[in-house]
């Protein structure tokens, strides 16, 4: 392994696809009777045009390394029988601290704000799903996903973004030594997310197979059954075509943008990890955030209606 290197691996596909005996495969639901000689005659067609070196990008160093002056820590309890450290930020940033042997060199961190799905509007059916691929396929306001994974090239880092029922989710994985920069990107992605039409394009893009699923699949039963026992509510429907269609990126960023900006907010570490570099870390990311609020809100939305029981009912795919 030590001695594998960029030009062997290229020479080695280069050996592996340099031959004639190349298996072209078309998967549709209608195919012409000479679809073999139509794949064919594209394939030479294709091989026949000059292939260019792929483009040469500049360097472009991160624009979120700075949020400010660092917080403090205004509260510091360990619960002993759990083993977890809870930190108050002078901002009212929650933080739950808790070192596991489990595996090296292994942190996992969660973010959870807001209100969650509770707090959608019920005529917005499939607004959390969407939002959700807008934000992780959107980057940040200052780079694209694309700089972003030049950026952090062979760094362990990454975040992605979630809507669970009572709150909004950032979950992302790294190492002791790519901690601070875990870190950075989070608060990034809190306080400018891009809210880009790549993202808006690739849900769109995704629609026929979302709603493919709720006809064919497993699944989508399971989403039709769970629709049934909110009694119908918009917020946990299964939305249709025309809805998932009618979305744009200033409906997601309406809805969750107020809410990134000051809620209440938990910050829970948990792995292999340095109790005080962290401390430190946090100190410059989430504690220079501006001061978020001091309890979670209850969302104030309709309340669910269960289908009176008993009852059976049967869903089908």
């Amino acid at each position: 392994l030590a001695q594998i290197s960029p030009e062997v691996v290229h020479n080695a596909f280069t050996t592996f696809w340099d031959k004639i005996d190349i298996t072209l495969i078309l998967n549709s639901a209608d195919a012409p009777d000479n679809a073999t000689d139509v794949l064919a005659a594209l394939y030479a067609e294709s091989a026949a045009l000059p292939v260019t070196p792929p483009v040469s990008f500049t360097d472009v160093p991160c624009a979120y390394t700075d949020f400010g002056t660092a917080g403090s820590v205004v509260s510091d309890i360990t619960q002993g029988d759990l083993g977890i450290r809870q930190l108050v930020l002078s901002n009212n940033v929650r933080v739950n601290m808790k070192q596991t042997d489990f595996e090296e060199n292994s942190i996992l961190i969660t973010v959870r704000l807001g209100t969650g799905k509770l707090g959608q509007l019920q005529n917005q059916t499939g607004l959390d799903g969407f939002s959700a691929t807008v934000i992780n396929a959107g980057g940040l306001g200052q780079h694209s996903v694309d700089e972003l994974s030049r950026i952090f090239a062979g760094r362990n880092v990454g975040v992605e973004f979630s809507v669970a029922d009572d709150a909004f989710q950032l979950t992302g994985g790294t190492t002791p030594e790519d901690l601070g920069l875990q870190l950075q990107l989070m608060v990034a992605q809190l306080s400018d997310p891009g809210y880009r039409e790549e993202g808006v394009r690739q849900f769109q893009q995704a629609i026929p197979e979302i709603v493919a699923s709720q006809r064919f699949s497993l699944d989508g039963a399971v989403n039709q059954m769970q629709a049934w026992l909110t009694g119908g509510d918009g917020r946990f429907a299964v939305p249709t075509e025309e809805q998932l269609l009618s979305f744009e990126a200033s409906d997601a960023k309406d809805w969750i943008q107020p809410q990134l900006a000051d809620s209440y907010l938990e910050v829970s570490i948990v792995g292999d990890f340095d109790p005080e570099n962290t401390v430190s870390l946090i100190l410059e990311t989430f504690g220079a955030l501006p001061v978020r609020a001091d309890s979670p809100v209850i969302a104030n939305s309709p309340a669910i209606v269960l289908p009176e029981a008993p009852v059976n009912r049967s869903f089908t795919y």
